[in-house]
């Protein structure tokens, strides 16, 4: 997802399952609510929302949505990982 704008304006505008990876642009939520399957951010925002998702690697860029779900939040530094469960 390069230079994505927002989702539509109603929960579950995304299918549940699909995974979701931000590359240089913005995914903005517009204050909904999302189950999807892997989150990757590599570069970019995730925004004013909610996600839902069974992972979450995060290399960088900014987050504001709340990101929830059973899934563990990796955080990847340079050449170390940080993961919280």
């Amino acid at each position: 997802m390069g230079a994505m704008g927002g989702v539509a304006g109603k929960n579950d505008a995304i299918s549940d399952g699909t995974s979701i990876v931000v590359d240089g642009g913005v995914l903005d939520l517009n204050g909904q609510s999302e189950t999807v399957g892997a989150v990757t951010l590599l570069n970019g925002s995730i925004l004013n929302g909610s996600l839902n998702s069974n992972s979450y690697d995060i290399e960088s860029g900014t987050v504001t949505a709340t990101l929830a779900g059973p899934g563990a939040l990796t955080k990847n530094i340079a050449d170390r990982q940080v993961r919280r469960s």
